[in-house]
């Protein structure tokens, strides 16, 4: 997954199932902290081997990872240990731009996600305009979703893998039961009618942090910017954040001044 695309309120509704796993991130040492305690383990493959059988409900594990953690597996050698899946799935976010204010906001006030019982101060503070509009740290927010892409579709290319596309805006559309019945029906689990019972009652306890804020920026971005929003809806997934900075770097020189012939 990017950042900000939902990878959050997945994990949430698929625990809530108690039928499809228990997905967490598992190779994120931070977030992992009470994984990492209880395994005692050794060694990267007892971890994984200790996960696979405790982190699972109704005979099905899973995980999930961004770019920098599965990078680390591939530097360390230990890919190896991902053959047995079953299923991959890429999450993203159609309106990368939204995506980015997200993650802008979310790092400048520190509110990342908003549960029910969270109602009120921090929704509250960031609506209230704490966080002024800032185009550069916008753009760098973009480049880092983009960079990530980017680093994700090479990956897979190179381990001849086809993931599932799963897109924010549909799970935000569809609803928890919607997508976990779908779900379920992709990776091939059938549910008993206790199952459906408990999916039917789930109610996600994390809800949207953005509003009105989020659309104010993203849309004021689109109108500042409009030849770098332009830029990455063409080439989203084929260029990563370092050549376009290369590719800046190069224009740049090609329009300053020769100060020889100038002389």
């Amino acid at each position: 997954f990017t950042p900000r695309s939902g990878s959050t309120w997945i994990s949430d509704v698929v625990r809530q199932s108690r039928a499809l796993g228990s997905p967490g991130e598992y190779f994120y040492i931070n977030a992992a902290f009470d994984s990492i305690s209880l395994a005692a383990c050794t060694s990267l493959e007892d971890y994984y081997a200790w996960l696979s059988r405790v982190r699972q409900t109704n005979g099905v594990f899973g995980f999930e990872i961004s770019w920098p953690w599965l990078d680390l597996l591939e530097k360390e050698g230990k890919l190896s240990l991902l053959q047995g899946v079953d299923y991959w799935f890429l999450l993203r976010r159609r309106d990368f731009v939204l995506q980015a204010v997200s993650l802008y906001l979310a790092s400048t006030s520190g509110v990342f996600h908003l549960r029910d019982e969270g109602e009120g101060g921090a929704h509250q503070r960031v609506e209230a305009g704490d966080v002024e509009y800032d185009g550069d740290d916008i753009a760098e927010s973009v480049l880092q979703v983009m960079h990530g892409e980017f680093l994700l579709a090479r990956h897979f290319r190179a381990q001849d893998t086809e993931p599932r596309p799963l897109w924010y805006e549909d799970l935000i559309e569809q609803g928890p039961q919607d997508f976990l019945y779908r779900f379920a029906e992709q990776i091939s689990v059938a549910l008993s009618p206790e199952d459906r019972e408990r999916i039917d009652a789930i109610q996600p306890s994390l809800r949207k942090s953005g509003g009105e804020r989020n659309a104010e920026f993203a849309a004021r971005f689109r109108q500042e910017r409009p030849a770098f929003v332009a830029h990455w809806d063409e080439y989203r997934g084929r260029m990563g954040a370092a050549a376009y900075r290369a590719m800046l770097a190069e224009a740049d020189a090609s329009a300053a001044p020769n100060t020889a012939a100038d002389r």
